[in-house]
């Protein structure tokens, strides 16, 4: 095996499911701390980042290292690394590490690494991060955010709009030929959030409750909806169809994350659907191997020549000094 390949087996046998991530973060500050000078970023009274630095963090490589729950078998085969974590988000993280070694070792200075935590679930490492930098007046000029990409650069990605849709109804009994059920008029709401159709936007309803028994009329029902989009707008577009849905209902915002675009004056943004720590680290795009189909499935596995070949990605991130976000 490479260096890399054995690295990301050594890093999927720490377990760092969300919110257990002292492990893999007490191993990394281990491994580098005799090269680079180590900061650890609070993100709550246990749990930190790991800010690892040559000189002033000109350019930065970011890789999260918690995983989803679930375990899978690791193992390696020919063309592929398999474990929980392979390509979500270890072997993006390993490649960096043997990129940033490989850079140390030929002199390059004023770069660093940044491990962050908590991004399968509220990004509470990459908030703490983000505001670690402000407060110390760190400002990369380049940041590379390690995801399962395929090695492709990504600059932009959707963002979220996330509400909740209630309805109500009369509790009588089911026996009732008219019944006024609060999950029949969820369902006409429903209907009618499935007849919008809008290009660069992902959307599915997330969850239902509703009703209390089998022989009573639903009083309540709600549901949750999701939309990933590119659209700037996305909230009043999803707020405007709602209001003609003919359907009496209350509506709660649960979540509104506007979209990223970092692509640079006369580029197109080649857009992620997905949601990443760009959304809170200036001057950043997203690149890694593996593929995001692979991402949280049971069988999640990285390719080992992408991840070869990432460290080649990373090292020449480093080391060219002449672009913004090349």
């Amino acid at each position: 095996m490479t260096k890399v390949e054995k690295l990301l087996q050594e890093l999927i046998a720490i377990s760092s499911v969300t919110g257990n991530e002292i492990a893999i973060i007490e191993e990394l500050d281990k491994r580098l701390s005799s090269v680079f000078d180590i900061t650890n970023i609070p993100v709550d009274e246990h749990r930190s980042n790991l800010l690892c630095v040559k000189g002033s963090p000109r350019i930065l490589l970011v890789a999260h290292v918690d995983t989803v729950t679930g375990e899978v078998e690791q193992r390696i085969d020919d063309e592929f690394i398999f474990g929980r974590g392979s390509c979500d988000n270890k072997g993006a993280a390993s490649a960096m590490i043997i990129a940033a070694l490989k850079a140390h070792e030929e002199g390059l200075e004023d770069f660093g690494l940044l491990f962050t935590i908590g991004e399968e679930s509220t990004f509470d490492g990459a908030i703490a991060a983000r505001d670690h930098f402000k407060k110390n007046e760190i400002e990369p000029e380049r940041i590379m955010i390690g995801e399962p990409t395929e090695l492709e650069i990504v600059n932009a990605q959707f963002g979220i709009f996330c509400i909740e849709v209630s309805c109500t109804g009369t509790a009588e009994h089911s026996s009732t030929f008219s019944p006024n059920s609060a999950i029949h008029n969820l369902t006409k709401l429903l209907s009618h959030m499935l007849d919008l159709s809008l290009t660069d936007t992902t959307f599915h309803i997330s969850h239902i409750t509703g009703g209390v028994a089998e022989n009573v009329i639903a009083p309540n029902a709600s549901a949750t909806i999701v939309f990933r989009s590119a659209h700037p707008n996305i909230a009043d577009i999803v707020t405007e169809h709602v209001s003609k849905s003919n359907t009496e209902h209350a509506s709660r915002v649960v979540k509104s994350i506007a979209p990223v675009d970092h692509s640079l004056e006369g580029d197109e943004p080649c857009w992620a659907p997905y949601f990443t720590e760009m959304a809170f680290l200036s001057n950043s795009v997203v690149c890694g191997p593996g593929s995001i189909a692979d991402a949280h499935t049971d069988n999640e596995r990285v390719s080992r020549e992408q991840l070869n070949r990432a460290v080649d990605v990373y090292h020449g991130f480093l080391v060219r000094r002449d672009a913004a976000n090349g």
